[in-house]
């Protein structure tokens, strides 16, 4: 395999990577919705966008199809990714079992769309490809916005449902 196949590869790969990110979020925020049914339509209108995204992300295979390239690829590691995936499984599969309050979905929620903000994929990442600056802006404006929304959502919750702020770690 020649160097410019191994790059788009590795680029497809990424791109594979961080579709899947977006639908395992999609799926979490859908089992909420299924979950919490006075919270239904926000949480379903989430994963909804979630799926999209995860959509756009696949759609540029096509770039590099035709020969298109990413760059500065090599500025974002998998770790924050993998750290996503991570939590997105685990709260997952914790929804499945157990009862999940509105005041806990949107504590994790805000959690994700930080971690993904905090990555900055979708403003690190270039491309000779015109309609790649158009997808990426919207990916990160939709993350943008999303965590705004949740954090509003959090904002309206009874005194009493909110969730007790972390424990700040101390340096000794």
């Amino acid at each position: 395999m020649d160097i410019k196949n191994k790059i788009r590869q590795s680029q497809s790969d990424i791109i594979n990577d961080l579709a899947e990110c977006e639908s395992a979020i999609g799926k979490l925020y859908g089992e909420y919705g299924r979950l919490i049914p006075e919270s239904a339509e926000f949480w379903t209108r989430l994963a909804n966008e979630e799926m999209q995204h995860a959509a756009m992300l696949r759609s540029f295979h096509r770039t590099l199809e035709k020969g298109n390239l990413f760059f500065n690829l090599g500025k974002f590691t998998g770790d924050s990714l993998k750290s996503v995936n991570v939590l997105t499984g685990q709260e997952l599969e914790f929804a499945r079992k157990e009862t999940v309050s509105h005041a806990h979905a949107l504590t994790v929620a805000v959690k994700i769309e930080n971690m993904l903000l905090e990555a900055k994929f979708y403003d690190t990442i270039t491309s000779d490809a015109p309609e790649f600056q158009i997808i990426a802006k919207k990916l990160a404006d939709d993350t943008r916005v999303h965590l705004a929304s949740i954090q509003q959502a959090m904002a309206s919750l009874p005194a009493e449902w909110k969730p007790l702020p972390e424990k700040k770690k101390w340096l000794d």
